[in-house]
């Protein structure tokens, strides 16, 4: 757990390079929405009761950021930790054909920067 309160509204879970991005989202939306975050560096283990918890106090809104394709990876192991939960889930994961180049060209690409995810979050959050 990187950043928590007792007021979250959304919660992200990533881990590796994209987790800085989302951290820098909720440094931009402090005083909008209140973002939790959750570093979940490997796919295997994960801590389910925290996962679970977590996304309760949060309005059930979980968002999980990875730069990885969609199966298989950080996402996949979240959706099983989370199973039955009734909540909104949103998953930015590597979407197009992947290419070598400077890491801040592929987040805006891939939509990994922390302008991108604080947008989702707010609408994730409603707002």
């Amino acid at each position: 757990m990187l950043r928590k309160s007792d007021n979250d509204t959304v919660l992200v879970v990533s881990g590796g390079v994209t987790l800085y991005e989302c951290l820098n989202a909720a440094k931009k939306l402090e005083g909008e929405i209140n973002v939790r975050v959750i570093d979940l560096f490997s796919v295997n283990p994960v801590d389910k009761d925290e996962l679970n918890r977590s996304l309760e106090q949060c309005g059930n809104r979980i968002m999980v950021v990875e730069d990885h394709f969609e199966h298989g990876g950080l996402g996949d192991s979240v959706r099983r930790a989370i199973c039955g939960k009734q909540c909104t889930f949103v998953h930015k994961f590597v979407d197009k054909l992947p290419f070598s180049a400077k890491p801040n060209t592929l987040y805006k690409l891939f939509k990994f920067d922390a302008d991108s995810i604080a947008t989702s979050l707010r609408e994730l959050a409603g707002k």
